[in-house]
């Protein structure tokens, strides 16, 4: 069996003003168990070598709370012993992602108020991307899907999930069970973390402007790895209003 890993980043304002929000993220990574088994173990040992209980991208990034104090060198350190760990253990990586000014310019209020949060464009798009790249990076077997605990998103994102599981031809046959964990709780949700943190971030600046090269880290992850991260963008957005108002019965001029 396969099983995947899924956090998020940049979900805090639906609005896009926050710091952080320009952008939204879905993404982590798949495995099969013996690989997610492996890859615990190693990920624990560097955890403790390094004297840290939960890894969290944002807190580590902002030596915050378990880094604070952390020099360039140390924290350097451990974001490439970290990265082996993936490098190592995981099949490959999946995402999508929302530019927030698209999601808030494009839909509609009436929209915005169906679909109930960027986030859930965040997932349709990662699926949207699995079904696109599967075939070329993964054994065929059915993939269970592990998502960050955030009860605000579970019952609509369980409904979505069931509903492609159980009608989607695309998905049929493909996808397992979908459940809700912590990270301090599931140790492999703290590599999703890492990389929906370092993919926002990375979309960030290539969609917002940014002429800063690509993050050290970013391009570790990108260096041995599979990654496959879907965008959505404004047309995307404009064809989901368009079906959705043909859904509705609404004649377009």
């Amino acid at each position: 069996m396969l099983v995947a890993y899924m956090d998020e980043s940049g979900d805090h304002d639906p609005s896009g003003k926050q710091p952080g929000s320009e952008i939204a993220v879905i993404a982590g990574y798949v495995a099969t168990n013996d690989r997610w088994l492996k890859f615990e173990s190693r990920w624990k040992y560097v955890l403790k070598r390094f004297g840290v209980q939960v890894f969290h991208a944002k807190e580590c990034a902002h030596r915050k709370n378990e880094f604070c104090g952390w020099s360039d060198e140390k924290r350097n350190d451990f974001h490439v012993q970290l990265t082996r760990v993936i490098n190592e253990n995981i099949l490959v990586g999946i995402g999508g992602v929302v530019l927030l000014s698209d999601y808030n310019s494009v839909l509609p209020e009436w929209a915005k108020r169906e679909v109930k949060h960027p986030y859930y464009f965040c997932f349709a798009v990662m699926m949207r991307t699995l079904r696109q790249f599967r075939e070329r990076f993964l054994p065929t077997e059915p993939i269970d899907f592990v998502f960050d605990r955030k009860k605000s998103f579970e019952g609509v994102l369980s409904d979505m999930f069931n509903h492609l599981r159980d009608n989607s031809p695309n998905h049929r046959g493909r996808l397992g069970s979908v459940s809700f964990r912590a990270k301090d709780e599931v140790i492999q949700l703290q590599a999703a973390d890492y990389l929906a943190y370092e993919v926002r971030r990375y979309a960030a600046d290539k969609f917002i402007g940014s002429t800063r090269p690509t993050r050290k880290t970013m391009e570790s992850l990108m260096e041995e790895r599979h990654l496959a991260v879907g965008f959505y963008d404004a047309e995307d957005f404009a064809h989901h209003v368009d079906t959705r108002l043909k859904a509705l019965g609404v004649r377009l001029s």
